[in-house]
Formats: C-alpha cells, structure tokens, sequence
C-alpha cells in the first residue's frame, strides 16, 4: 500500500499543485493544502486577529483577504487585523487565504466590549444564580451594578419581585418568563438584561370571538381560534377541554 501511494502521489505531481493523498485504518483521505485558525493578542487600544497558517507542504506564499460584516475590507492588509475597540456592535469576520491554488476560509465573530448577562438554571432547587460574561469586565465589575428580577406571565403582563435584587433568584414558578435587569450606575453602556422561561416552553394561543375559526390553529392573531374551548384543545397535550 505504502508504494503505491507513492506512486500515485508522485505522479499527480504539476506545477506543485498536488495533494498527498494517505491512508490509515482502511480509509483514503488526503493532506490539507493548508488550514489556518485565529491567534487574539490584546493590546493597549483593542486586539490583534492573526491568521495562523498550517503549511504542511512548505508553499511558504499566502495572501489574506478580509471580510467584514458581509463586505471586503481592503484596509486591512496581510495576515493581522488590528482591531480598535468596539462599544457598539459585534463584527462578524471572514478571511480567505490562498496560495494562488488553494484556499482555507475562516469564519469568526469579534464580539463587542460589552458585558452579558448568562444564567445558571437550577431546576432541582427551583432557582436561578446569574453572572457576568464579556470583554466589558476589563472596564467594569459586578459592584457597579444595581439588579432587579422582573416576572412575567403568559399573557405578558410584567411586574418586579420585590425584594429580588442580587444575582440569585428561588422560588422560580414553572410557566413564567423572568426578566433580570443589570443597570451599571457607573459606565451605563455596559447596562445589560436578559431573560428566560422557566418549566419549558410557553404556548400561547389566540382567541377572536369576531374573526377566528376554530379550524385555525390559533398560534397567530392571523389564525386565531374562536371560542375558548377551542382554545384550551390547542393548549392541552392531550386535546381535552377544560370548562
């Protein structure tokens, strides 16, 4: 197997524009050309995005395009993109490198500097602890945040938990929405919430007394039902009523 391979492999030989092919465990695959992946180096006004570049065969020649948000971005020039620092709005990076012949694309998102709210759910306990992820907490910390847990029902209405204002809420009720609310009283664009369902998804069905048929599924106000019994069948998983 091993000659054979190399024969096949010295004869697809042109213009250096060949692949060796291997094979291992009884399959065929061949060698990358290349492969490429992104090296961060923060720096005093932002970061620098280096391609790395895995060059298996010694080409030694690359060139990089840059992409960004969807649009060629010619300022950016070989290999490193260095990035100022956003407050505004993620980017969502493309760089294509090539030898002329071949071509690797990497795909990656530069998020903003700000600060997400992520949450750890505790459904054994009925809880919820929240904390802070992203770039923003290089600038900023947990103490300079006032919180507030907000609860909302199916029908949208809103309404604060009193009391409920650090990063830990219990008692969580299965069906409601709950809303936490970060305001940061000291960089306010770092001011963030995020929210979650507790218990599964919630199922909402629409009701037209004037308008709606009960042949509609109900699940938009385009296709609302008519009558409440109706209504109750969309939302049981059995397709009982319920008076």
């Amino acid at each position: 197997m091993t000659t054979m391979l190399n024969m096949f492999n010295g004869n697809v030989t042109t213009d250096n524009k060949y692949v060796d092919w291997i094979y291992e465990d009884g399959t065929f695959t061949f060698k990358k050309r290349l492969s490429t992946s992104i090296l961060e180096t923060e720096t005093e006004t932002g970061s620098d995005f280096q391609v790395i570049i895995i060059d298996p065969y010694d080409v030694g020649a690359y060139t990089c395009e840059w992409y960004k948000d969807g649009q060629r971005d010619s300022s950016i020039q070989g290999d490193t993109y260095n990035w100022v620092l956003n407050f505004t709005s993620d980017e969502e990076m493309i760089v294509v490198t090539s030898d002329g012949d071949y071509y690797s694309i990497l795909q990656f998102t530069i998020k903003k500097v700000g600060v997400d709210i992520v949450f750890d759910i505790d459904e054994a306990n009925d809880s919820v602890t929240a904390h802070l992820e992203g770039r923003g907490l290089k600038y900023t910390s947990v103490d300079d945040y006032t919180f507030q847990w907000y609860q909302e029902d199916i029908a949208g209405d809103r309404e604060a938990i009193d009391g409920a204002n650090s990063l830990t809420l219990e008692n969580l009720e299965k069906g409601m929405e709950y809303i936490l609310v970060g305001t940061n009283e000291v960089y306010p664009q770092f001011s963030n919430q995020n929210s979650f369902s507790y218990g599964g998804d919630r199922k909402v069905v629409f009701v037209d007394y004037r308008n709606g048929n009960d042949n509609n599924d109900g699940f938009t106000p385009e296709t609302a039902v008519e009558t409440m019994p109706a209504g109750y069948e969309r939302l049981s998983s059995t397709g009982e009523t319920y008076n």
